[in-house]
């Protein structure tokens, strides 16, 4: 059992918790706030959901004032690249990483395909593969990543190669 210096009765539920339950609070005597971290998370939650568009305008304030920081904030954060790094991945695999396109097709945005079961956060340096566009990358998706569905596909398209042929002349 923790000492009593290193104990502490929390104001709001008036339980005794260890003093790593606690956030700092300088204008404390023992530096420590009165409420615990718990029941302090409660009470955010509770004062936020009282009047969420005061608590949510300033952030949303700021992506809309720093949307290109935020952007690319964003984009590293769940790929662990920057955009410019993909830009130069693009140039050294000559384009998309299937078609070959220099230029992205679909939504016009690049997409840095990875194995989804690697990681939960978008792609690392273990799941990245290469840059696709936007029909490769949705083909990749459609497919499940599967190449058994992709080979099905190429020899569904080689099957009926010849009847699409009768129809274009």
């Amino acid at each position: 059992m923790p000492t009593l210096s290193e104990t502490k009765t929390c104001c709001c539920c008036k339980s005794e918790k260890s003093i790593d339950s606690f956030n700092k609070d300088k204008g404390q005597k023992d530096g420590k706030a009165r409420t615990c971290k718990e029941c302090r998370s409660e009470q955010r939650l509770i004062i936020r959901a009282k009047d969420p568009a005061k608590y949510d305008a300033p952030k949303k304030k700021w992506k809309q004032d720093n949307k290109e920081y935020y952007a690319e904030w964003q984009f590293k954060n769940r790929h662990g690249i920057s955009r410019q790094d993909v830009v130069d991945l693009v140039k050294k695999q000559n384009g998309c990483g299937i078609c070959g396109t220099l230029t992205p097709l679909g939504d016009g945005r690049w997409h840095v395909d990875h194995d989804h079961s690697c990681c939960d956060r978008g792609s690392c340096d273990n799941c990245r593969r290469e840059v696709l566009c936007n029909f490769c990358n949705s083909m990749i998706g459609y497919a499940r990543e599967n190449p058994e569905i992709l080979a099905n596909a190429i020899d569904y398209l080689i099957r009926h190669r010849k009847e699409q042929n009768a129809y274009v002349g």
